[in-house]
């Protein structure tokens, strides 16, 4: 099987470089020599890098010089072969590289499916499925990532101007007011103690974006994609389980209401970095990503610490995110120490995020959801919160820290808007 080249494209490309030495610089960073279809053409495009960042450029004749007293000039084609390329200027330097990219990427991939067909006969599936990942993400590695400080703060600044610099409504406007709403790349942690609605939370943002359209996937470690059915039909009906089931036409009529949404949910309960990368990229022009939650996803392999696992776990979410620019939004609990403490001091702190300071670290927002009421606690300050919660915004990278109180609906399993002077503070 012969395998994709543009041989001539690559004589084109070097030809540039070598007759405007200067401008490898653009070409550092989205080529590798590997990169190159013949190994002559590897070898000078290896020592012109590899002279670039010592600093030396060479006119043509002096490249000849030093390639011969290094006896590198046959690896490289030799002097006619060399001196027929200088002359080959004035061609597109970005449509080459782009070419030979996509040369290059199909040929990974070939080999890749030839290699993995070899080992698959005596390698676990696991481990052979990372190793295919991992080779065709090497594939995109190499993008040319950088950008001018001045155009991209021309791009915001005109953003801001226009009105269009606010993520995705939360779908509740209090908390808007405070977060601006969430943007595809970021990752958002919603974390809370046992019993504080943190996946009622998360599925409230869930259907709401939806319902505007949005692709949403849902992986839950936690619950049963049965049961999440269950309180999205309680959550959008309005009904306790038990009430609804035992009324046909409000049940019928609240399942047409889901009808069409562009919500998905996976219950895979061995999900792990390489599969949520994965089931992200079959899903639909998804939006937003919620995982349920973090600490149940496997690591990719076993570390000396359940904190280094975590991390790697959070790290890796924050890549999917910016990657595949998708909003990920990750469950997290709370250290049981919040539990432990003194009644009044119940509520959460963002040291609380269990087993790993990376959350905290890689987390572009972290929303705390704490219910006085949990803990016997009806009155704050003189404020009556039963049946009420607090949505502390405890980081932002994107603007101030604070608060906002929802209504607790947990025979629903929803938040709802308080309104006037039904909000404690």
């Amino acid at each position: 099987m012969k395998l994709p080249q543009a041989v001539d494209t690559e004589r084109e490309l070097l030809g540039i470089l070598l007759f405007e030495p200067q401008r490898i610089a653009e070409v550092i960073g989205v080529l590798k020599p590997e990169d190159f279809y013949l190994d002559r053409h590897r070898h000078l495009f290896r020592f012109l890098v590899e002279e670039f960042h010592r600093g030396k450029v060479y006119s043509s004749h002096m490249l000849l010089d030093e390639l011969r007293s290094r006896d590198l000039l046959d690896k490289c084609g030799g002097a006619a072969y060399l001196t027929k390329l200088v002359s080959s200027s004035g061609v597109d330097l970005e449509g080459c590289m782009r070419i030979i990219k996509d040369r290059s990427a199909s040929r990974t991939i070939i080999t890749t499916a030839q290699q993995a067909l070899f080992r698959a006969a005596s390698e676990e599936p696991r481990e052979l499925i990372t190793w295919i990942v991992n080779k065709l993400l090497g594939i995109e590695d190499s993008r040319n990532s950088m950008v001018r400080l001045e155009e991209k703060a021309k791009e915001v600044a005109e953003m801001w101007k226009a009105g269009d610099a606010d993520g995705v409504s939360t779908g509740f406007s209090s908390l808007d007011r405070l977060v601006r709403g969430l943007k595809p790349g970021e990752l958002i942690v919603v974390a809370g103690a046992t019993s504080m609605g943190k996946s009622a939370f998360v599925q409230n943002l869930a259907l709401f974006w939806a319902e505007k359209g949005l692709p949403t996937l849902i992986l839950s470690l936690e619950m049963s994609a049965e049961l999440w059915a269950e309180r999205a039909l309680s959550s959008i009906a309005g009904m306790g389980t038990y009430e609804l089931r035992n009324n046909p036409a409000r049940l019928d009529e609240t399942v047409g209401m889901l009808e069409g949404l562009p919500v998905y949910i996976d219950d895979d309960p061995t999900l792990d970095l390489t599969k949520l990368r994965a089931k992200v990229l079959r899903c639909p022009a998804v939006c937003f990503v919620v995982i349920d939650y973090l600490q149940l996803m496997r690591p990719l392999r076993k570390r000396d610490s359940r904190e280094r696992e975590v991390a790697e776990l959070a790290h890796g979410a924050k890549e999917i995110a910016r990657d595949l620019n998708v909003a990920v939004v990750a469950v997290s609990q709370l250290s049981r120490s919040v539990d432990k403490r003194e009644k009044e001091a119940h509520r959460p702190r963002l040291g609380d995020l269990r087993e790993s300071g990376a959350l905290e670290h890689d987390a572009d927002l972290v929303l705390l959801l704490y219910r006085p009421e949990y803990y016997g606690i009806t009155e704050l300050d003189g404020q009556n919160v039963a049946g009420k919660a607090e949505v502390i915004v405890a980081k932002q990278r994107r603007g101030p820290t604070g608060s906002v109180w929802l209504r607790w609906e947990g025979e629903y399993s929803r938040f709802v808007e308080l309104e006037g002077d039904d909000a404690p503070f």
